[in-house]
């Protein structure tokens, strides 16, 4: 049990000093946190003043006509985004210096300046042996040692656990002095001797003792996976050091590199029309251009001559060059470059669209047949699904039951009412005759008038269950589900035996005759185009036959150009998506998702061309 209490108490003083390390580790982990925001802050508030001031040169050029007005909202658009990115940065150093105020007990809003002081570590630490930095890391976590003396608390509880079943043997002895004037003998001695022997306690020693060991167990298992996270921890540092530091080697030569750019191309080019020494040669040919570049192994020569031979053919690569760049430009304004449309036309693409129908049941039930596919045509009308109608058919029995009783109470009220108006008709004439008393004609009157109340409320019962057989009808009607127009079937939802709920869509279809072509309309063209403007459609099927179009949407709102629309100006950003409606589609030759190119005219006195990209 002492062993135990001194092993449990090393436990406590191990998580005690884990919680210490555990809480410095935390305080570093913000103050590394903090000076990276303000790292991220200050590197964000450099990026938004350089596009501020590029802004401003680009605002500039486009003011005398140099760049576009596109060039122009894309440096708003970056400078935009960059100003984000600085509030992000900001917001993220607020947060992070609200940690560092919380762990050291402070205001959350308390400023925080932290000067950037960090230890400096040898290269020798950074590149050691991962299996001594591993050794290091293991020996200074004391978590382990309090799991480890933990683990030995609790086996050494187990062992004393056991040994309760043991025989147990123990002496006692004692001297007892009692001050009483009524004993012979007022001083006692005894001894005694003691002997325990648990033979049969219902298994719980033992119980307590297994339990104790599979906690030890547990917590050696927890050790052991404290160790391999440890393991893990250090490797991951360990390659992350090394990924650093190969970075910071690629950056350090990058950096070279770019000044060593940067000096060659601020220093002035000379210009040499030789390598070979300034030599007189056999026929000089003529003396053209100054040289102050001074050839391996000659004197400094004022003159460079051309000559025949060997320099002659030096030079025929630049002689050649410029015959070269002409031929190229000639090749590719006659072959490749494209000639824009004509003003008064504008040319987009997209893609063939359809406003989807679904085809959805009113009531649950299980499918029992469907009559098409997907790409089957349809008319409006046509029996498209059927669900099963037992239960439908139960209740329509039932309410046609329900109306035939309800009818044959009418009728037999009816007969009712009949004798009693007889009745009340020969006591009204026995009265009057003095043969019959005045309380027997006002009886029959009365059950001429219950009689008449009845099959009233007869008639009512009969056309409430008319209504239930007319509701039960209609909802039969609904379990079969019909075309609501003519078009295709795009999706087939569910498959027969498949259990639907109410509201769930089966089918999907598409009106061939009410077909669209979505564009993207560039925002300095948008102002040009509005509804009911005549536009045409080609396809790649059938190119030398265009599909008549009219424009029957413009949006209010521009966006950002999608990744599969293609506009002649790659540097547009901002678009506007138009709906071109369809007026005829002969033969129902397109169908939603095939794409197609537009021409837009909206100015009637330009002739009509075909899209040119």
């Amino acid at each position: 049990g002492i062993d135990a209490a001194r092993a449990d108490l090393d436990a406590h003083r191990g998580r005690e000093s884990a919680f210490v390390q555990d809480t410095k580790l935390a305080v570093a982990e913000v103050f590394v946190a903090v000076l990276r925001g303000q790292r991220a802050v200050d590197v964000a508030t450099a990026n938004v003043t350089s596009l501020e001031s590029h802004a401003a040169d680009v605002d500039n050029m486009y003011r005398k006509g140099v760049v576009p007005q596109n060039d122009l909202l894309a440096v708003a658009v970056s400078l935009a985004d960059a100003r984000q990115s600085a509030l992000k940065a900001q917001n993220a150093l607020d947060i992070a210096s609200a940690a560092y105020n919380r762990r050291l007990g402070r205001d959350l809003g308390s400023r925080v300046a932290l000067d950037e002081v960090m230890p400096r570590v040898a290269p020798a630490a950074m590149v050691a042996d991962i299996g001594a930095l591993t050794a290091t890391a293991l020996a200074s976590r004391t978590e382990l040692e309090a799991l480890s003396a933990r683990s030995a608390a609790l086996d050494r509880q187990a062992q004393a656990e056991r040994a309760r079943t043991k025989p147990q043997l123990a002496a006692s002895a004692g001297y007892t002095f009692l001050e009483n004037e009524s004993l012979r003998d007022e001083r006692f001695a005894s001894v005694g001797i003691g002997f325990t022997w648990s033979l049969f306690d219902s298994g719980r020693t033992r119980h307590r003792a297994s339990a104790l060991a599979r906690q030890s167990r547990a917590v050696t298992q927890q050790r052991d996976d404290l160790i391999t996270i440890v393991r893990l921890q250090v490797r991951s540092g360990w390659l992350d050091s090394n990924e650093a530091r190969n970075r910071l080697t690629v950056t350090e030569r990058a950096i070279g590199w770019q000044k060593t750019a940067l000096g060659t191309a601020s220093a002035p080019t000379p210009r040499c029309w030789t390598r070979r020494p300034c030599v007189p040669c056999p026929a000089p040919i003529t003396t053209t251009r100054a040289t102050t570049r001074r050839s391996p192994g000659s004197a400094w020569h004022g003159q460079s001559v051309f000559c025949n031979g060997g320099s002659m053919r030096k030079f025929l690569p630049l002689i050649a060059l410029p015959g070269i760049a002409v031929g190229a430009w000639w090749a590719y304004t006659a072959f490749l470059q494209t000639v824009p449309l004509p003003e008064g036309l504008i040319q987009a693409n997209g893609r063939i669209e359809g406003d989807p129908v679904m085809v959805s049941s009113k009531y649950p039930g299980r499918i029992a047949r469907i009559s098409v596919t997907e790409g089957d045509s349809v008319h409006a009308g046509s029996v498209l699904v059927e669900l099963e109608a037992a239960e439908v058919e139960a209740r329509l029995r039932q309410a046609e039951e329900g109306v035939s009783a309800a009818r044959h109470g009418v009728e037999s009220i009816r007969r009712q009412c009949e004798q009693a108006q007889r009745d009340a008709e020969r006591f009204r004439a026995l009265y009057a005759e003095g043969t019959a008393t005045q309380r027997e004609a006002e009886q029959a009157e009365l059950a001429e008038d219950v009689a008449g109340e009845q099959l009233t409320a007869a008639a009512a019962r009969l056309r409430q269950a008319e209504a239930r057989r007319d509701e039960v009808c209609a909802a039969q009607d609904d379990l079969t589900l019909t075309a609501p127009s003519d078009g295709i079937v795009t999706n087939r939802l569910h498959e027969p035996g498949a259990v639907i709920g109410a509201g769930a869509p089966v089918l999907t279809l598409v009106n061939l005759d009410a077909l669209y072509l979505k564009v993207y309309v560039p925002q300095y063209q948008i102002g040009k185009l509005k509804l009911g403007l005549p536009a045409r459609i080609y396809t790649d099927a059938f190119p030398d036959a265009p599909y008549e179009a009219v424009v029957g949407h413009i949006a209010s709102r521009a966006e950002f150009t999608p990744k599969e629309v293609q506009t002649p100006d790659e540097r547009v950003k901002l678009v506007y998506a138009v709906k071109l409606n369809l007026t005829t589609n002969p033969g129902r030759r397109l169908t939603p998702g095939i794409p197609a190119d537009a021409v837009i005219r909206w100015d009637e006195a330009v002739p009509w061309s075909a899209p040119r990209w």
